[in-house]
């Protein structure tokens, strides 16, 4: 059927957009977030590092330790898996001094255009710095960047909380990620639960799909291109 605005507008088509829908001209294709690597820990089949500490396994309750929290006993995905990864699951992080690292598999952002976010779901648990090190890092190619540490204030997390980076200064081929918990001081330090991470995921804002079919969605359509989104976004 002829477009009955097409004089105006030229054909119109619709692109899904998150949870909504924006009406576009056909001829320039849709923009939306690509997931480029997501994990929810229900394994390892990603091929993370896994340093002295860490682990990837079902979440395991632990009780507090002092000022500090313990263990969740859940983890973030609402999946049956129950997979985190995670600094002695269920339980605490030795304080004999030495770096326990995590570190995520190469994904190559060298050709990805615009914007991209790197986050994940934690429940920390750490002692200060100078004792102990919580740190998030990015490697830019020839060196690690550090978007995240802790400071001079404990960190006691009770619930799980989403945390989210730009780290587009920083795309290359072999981009990675890593999580810390280094002791750098035995004498004094504290022990504590440590790190527990879900639903890491990278993706770019402005990724360039193809351009959608011609023609008006129904509502029913448009609730299927919703939900489909939504599934992928969440997998």
């Amino acid at each position: 059927m002829r477009n009955p605005i097409g004089r105006r507008l030229g054909r119109i088509a619709l692109c899904p957009a998150k949870l909504f829908t924006a009406v576009v001209l056909l001829g320039a294709p849709c923009l939306e977030g690509a997931v480029l690597f997501s994990d929810t820990f229900a394994n390892n089949n990603a091929g993370w590092t896994l340093g002295n500490n860490w682990q990837i396994g079902p979440a395991v309750a632990s009780s507090p330790t002092g000022a500090r929290n313990g263990d969740p006993g859940t983890d973030h995905t609402a999946t049956g898996d129950n997979g985190i990864a995670g600094t002695v699951i269920g339980g605490n992080v030795s304080i004999v001094r030495e770096s326990s690292l995590l570190t995520s598999p190469m994904i190559n952002l060298s050709a990805v255009p615009g914007t991209v976010t790197m986050s994940f779901w934690r429940w920390l648990n750490s002692d200060i710095q100078p004792y102990v090190r919580s740190s998030v890092e990015v490697f830019d190619g020839s060196t690690w960047v550090t978007v995240f540490e802790n400071g001079t204030h404990t960190i006691t997390d009770s619930a799980w909380t989403q945390f989210s980076y730009d780290v587009s200064a920083y795309k290359n081929a072999d981009f990675r990620v890593r999580f810390g918990y280094v002791v750098l001081v035995n004498h004094g330090a504290l022990p504590a639960s440590g790190w527990n991470l879900d639903d890491v995921l990278v993706e770019s804002a402005d990724t360039a799909v193809p351009e959608p079919a011609a023609g008006l969605l129904t509502g029913a359509a448009l609730s299927a291109l919703a939900l489909r989104r939504w599934r992928r976004r969440a997998a």
